[in-house]
């Protein structure tokens, strides 16, 4: 070989080999779902329903509070009206379906007069059922309730009182976070799985917080894992309590009820109507159309920006509806509360008083 050919040899550029791609690796099982954002706009999907409109919003609700302080009052309350299809809270109308209460620190004795008392002599709704005793979520608890949502498809409500009774024991090597988070994860995916809700109760703990979340007994996981946090507040040898609610679907609000010791029910105070929000129900049903601010400041005499902000607030109450920005109309579901000597003090600042 001559020396050019060497070098030539040398500087050529060697032929480029095509790469073997390597194979995909098949994996085994159900994997996750994908959806393109564009896909899911298109979408049609059920609408998002309420087992209490403005209060308890479908999905997983963890309902806390000190011990012997009405919280199973409260739940119970909330299942009667909602087996019934009737009034919820005293003035929110609800849907009827069928409910499962877990009382599981009453015995039958006890359930009994509590339903007795509540009740008076109204029937007892048939769609209300009852149980005092449950296992734990992973001792085949959570397949009770799997086959229990199965065998009533018009389920709306499921109560749970109290976790600590159904609650997976912890882990040996687990952190805590992740055995709180863990104890609520199965029950929030069956509520948003099957489209009720589901509300557990369980208690605050002893140390204060400006935070109402804060209060929960235990880590963060447990409020992480919920879909809402409803806290229940009263002074012993009060009658009056606040209810804070907030989550992910549901707006935050700090709630004012009342306990009413004759009938052994919770009835809504703060939410009731001042004279002015009256008014604007009033009209709306008079003129049986929806009307736009403009009219309905002028059948109320009130200039447009205060009636503007009063609407708003109504309408993010649920006690009218909005038809499409600045036209409303009246909420079928809603129960009004006007005003009375027992309300008055709460509601007696005019609302649209420009400032």
């Amino acid at each position: 070989m001559s020396q050019q050919s060497a070098v030539d040899e040398a500087l050529a550029v060697p032929p480029v080999r095509p790469r073997s791609e390597p194979k995909p690796q098949v994996i085994k099982g159900d994997g996750p779902i994908f959806i393109k954002a564009s896909e899911l706009l298109k979408k049609v999907l059920p609408e998002h329903r309420w087992a209490v409109r403005g209060v308890l919003a479908e999905g997983l609700g963890l309902l806390v509070g000190r011990p012997k302080i009405g919280k199973s009052w409260l739940a119970l309350n909330l299942a009667l009206a909602i087996a019934s299809g009737g009034v919820a809270l005293g003035k929110i109308r609800v849907d009827a379906g069928d409910v499962l209460y877990l009382s599981l620190e009453d015995n039958e004795r006890r359930l009994k007069a509590r339903l007795i008392s509540i009740l008076g002599d109204e029937p007892c709704p048939d769609r209300l059922t009852l149980s005092t005793s449950w296992p734990k979520l992973d001792e085949r608890g959570l397949q009770w309730l799997e086959a229990w949502a199965e065998k009533h498809p018009q389920g709306r409500l499921i109560i749970i009182d109290t976790l600590q009774r159904v609650r997976p024991a912890a882990t040996r090597n687990g952190s805590i976070y992740g055995d709180d988070y863990a104890a609520l994860s199965g029950l929030q995916g069956m509520a948003g799985r099957r489209g009720l809700t589901i509300l557990v109760l369980h208690h605050t703990r002893k140390m204060a917080s400006d935070d109402p979340l804060e209060t929960v007994s235990g880590t963060q996981g447990l409020g992480g894992a919920a879909d809402s946090v409803l806290v229940l507040k009263r002074e012993r040898t009060q009658r009056d309590a606040t209810l804070f609610v907030t989550g992910r679907d549901v707006e935050e609000d700090l709630i004012t009820l009342r306990w009413n010791p004759i009938g052994t029910s919770w009835a809504l105070l703060g939410d009731a109507l001042s004279e002015e929000r009256l008014a604007v129900i009033t009209l709306l049903r008079h003129a049986g159309k929806p009307l736009s601010l403009k009219d309905i400041g002028l059948g109320l005499g009130k200039p447009a920006d205060p009636v503007r902000l009063l609407c708003w607030r109504m309408a993010t109450a649920g006690q009218i509806a909005t038809v499409r920005p600045g036209v409303y109309t009246t909420n079928p579901i809603y129960v009004e509360t006007p005003v009375t000597r027992e309300t008055r003090e709460i509601v007696e600042t005019p609302e649209t008083v420009e400032t």
